[in-house]
């Protein structure tokens, strides 16, 4: 007669991993796509499928799309220091006729970025880079009051010049100019900061 000995504590510990495993698969499903793009999502996924332990560690570590929560907090200051300074301001007047998703557009901006919507502006969309440099000096030269400048990227040279030139002639004339660009995103030119120091108050983003 054979004897068959199982060790049952093994065995559950299997059951046990096994389930953990399959229930962290299940959940994924429903938690990494919400507030993501497809492709991120996707990848997430696919990592925590095929390398389970280490892609659960990297999405704990570095998958939560939110703000750091000292950055929400700034953002928060920053919202209440608009509502307060925009609550009963005249900003112009918008459409009488605004579509349904316009109306919906203006609450957004107001819930996210506590920015009012202004209107009697108008716009204009000008496909050509040099064309929009030369668009842009020439109204800073019309300004009387200020001129407030705000680029992601900034640069002297040669398609700029005509620009900062423009922004310098406002500055000797007596307008107050400011200048807002992302710190380390000048090409790291010295002539670009310089120029931009020189002309007016000049700051970082921060980022």
């Amino acid at each position: 007669m054979i004897s068959i000995s199982v060790d049952w504590t093994w065995t559950w510990w299997i059951v046990l991993v096994l389930a953990f495993d399959i229930s962290v698969r299940i959940i994924a499903v429903f938690i990494i796509p919400r507030n993501r793009r497809p492709t991120a999502a996707m990848a997430w996924l696919l990592a925590i499928y095929f390398i389970p332990i280490i892609g659960i560690l990297l999405f704990l570590l570095i998958g939560n799309p939110r703000l750091p929560r000292k950055r929400r907090k700034e953002q928060e200051s920053i919202n209440d220091a608009f509502r307060e300074a925009s609550e009963g301001l005249d900003f112009g007047t918008l459409r009488p006729d605004a579509p349904e998703w316009f109306e919906q557009l203006v609450g957004l901006n107001r819930k996210l970025g506590a920015l009012p919507m202004a209107g009697d502006n108008g716009a204009q969309i000008i496909s050509d880079y040099q064309g929009s440099l030369d668009t842009m000096a020439s109204e800073i030269d019309r300004a009387t009051r200020y001129v407030h400048v705000e680029f992601y990227i900034l640069q002297s040279d040669g398609a700029t010049d005509g620009f900062f030139a423009a922004l310098e002639r406002a500055t000797a004339r007596g307008v107050n100019v400011r200048v807002l660009s992302t710190t380390g995103r000048t090409g790291g030119s010295r002539t670009t900061t310089r120029r931009s120091r020189a002309c007016s108050a000049w700051g970082p983003s921060g980022t």
